[in-house]
């Protein structure tokens, strides 16, 4: 598993996958990333288990203040609701 975290960075949202705003008052954020193990010991690997990568998944999440004027935060509140 690993893990990214900062202290910089921009938190964007789309409506259309084309045009981007910008979430405004972002005091936080995180992203895990993490890969399934598939194990493919064989009966001649002596006695050692042997595993390769399967597929990999990722969550994140992110912490704002409110703030009614941002136009990225009313896109998020909008695609909500």
């Amino acid at each position: 598993m690993a893990a990214v975290t900062g202290n910089g960075g921009v938190l964007q949202v789309s409506a259309d996958d084309s045009t981007y705003s910008a979430v405004a008052s972002l005091t936080d954020w995180s992203l895990e990333i993490s890969a399934d193990t598939m194990e493919v010991t064989g009966m001649s690997t002596n006695n050692y288990k042997e595993f390769l990568p399967g597929q990999y998944s990722w969550s994140g999440s992110a912490s704002a203040h409110w703030n009614d004027d941002d136009t990225g935060q009313e896109a998020v509140e909008t695609a909500l609701t």
